[in-house]
């Protein structure tokens, strides 16, 4: 088997909960374990989980989907299930609540995050390294004016300024 294909005689298990219009199957192979994109239901019928496995890893494209509305809330990647890569969180109501990268499990590069109500507007910013703040994070108010800066090192707080 090379490293893209897929055991043979895989077991394919409608999903729970999942309505009679749904044709998707999940994929188990002679072990129990996980291939191939998996989706989970709500018991009211509706997809709030898609996932992609190989060897009973996730490893690919992450969906979560809120139980209610059907909207995505968030959106990323694993590798051998550690989160790696892009990362984007939606509130309920659509609005983009966060984004970010991981790198091996951990918060990597600039992360920004939104408020519930104002779309695009960066609530606070700033860079994570190896899972810690690092560097410089700015706090806005709902009118993108900045409130505060702290500076950070290897998580710990090393200077801070309010601004009025």
């Amino acid at each position: 088997m090379s490293f893209n294909q897929y055991p043979e005689n895989l077991t394919a298990l409608r999903p729970k909960y999942a309505p009679d219009t749904v044709t998707h199957r999940n994929k188990l192979d002679d072990q129990g374990k996980k291939w191939g994109t998996w989706q989970s239901y709500s018991r009211s019928g509706m997809l709030i989980l898609q996932m992609t496995y190989k060897d009973n890893k996730l490893n690919g494209e992450f969906v979560r989907y809120n139980g209610s509305t059907g909207k995505m809330i968030e959106r990323g990647a694993y590798i051998n299930d550690l989160k790696n890569g892009s990362f984007t969180k939606w509130y309920t109501n659509g609005i983009k609540r966060v984004e970010g990268s991981y790198r091996k499990g951990m918060k990597n590069g600039i992360w920004s995050y939104y408020f519930k109500n104002s779309p695009g507007v960066i609530r606070l910013t700033g860079n994570f390294k190896n899972g810690k703040k690092n560097g410089k994070w700015v706090f806005y108010d709902k009118n993108e004016t900045i409130r505060s800066i702290v500076k950070y090192e290897n998580g710990i707080i090393t200077d801070s300024k309010e601004l009025k």
